[in-house]
């Protein structure tokens, strides 16, 4: 199927298919999965276009609901140290102190400009 369509071209079988319990979603419905995931009380969804294709980022925070022994599952199928998670937190962590470094720096020459001092050189 194409990932491409919209909701309004899928056909009612296909429509259908997708209301129908799945074993991956612990018995409830595609759509109802979808509803339960979309309700957070912050859903930041973002996608950047870089040169090799465009990528996304998905920020979800709340109350957990899940069962002890789903938490637990879920995270032996994706564990949180992996090559993908510690490259985007390096990479995160270059963004966040280059980030505090450009403050510091505007910063101190902003109270050097309005602070009447001299500086050498002018």
């Amino acid at each position: 199927m194409d990932g491409d369509r919209r909701a309004s071209e899928i056909s009612t079988s296909e429509g259908a298919a997708l209301d129908k319990p799945a074993a991956s979603t612990g018995g409830e419905g595609v759509k109802a999965n979808a509803k339960e995931w979309g309700r957070h009380p912050v859903n930041i969804r973002v996608s950047v276009p870089l040169g090799i294709g465009r990528y996304y980022i998905t920020i979800v925070a709340g109350r957990e609901r899940r069962s002890r022994e789903r938490r637990v599952e879920e995270r032996r199928k994706h564990p949180l140290v992996s090559a993908g998670n510690l490259g985007a937190f390096f990479t995160l962590g270059i963004i966040c102190g280059l980030a505090a470094l450009a403050v510091i720096q505007f910063g101190a020459a902003y109270v050097l400009l309005h602070s009447g001092v001299m500086v050498v050189g002018q």
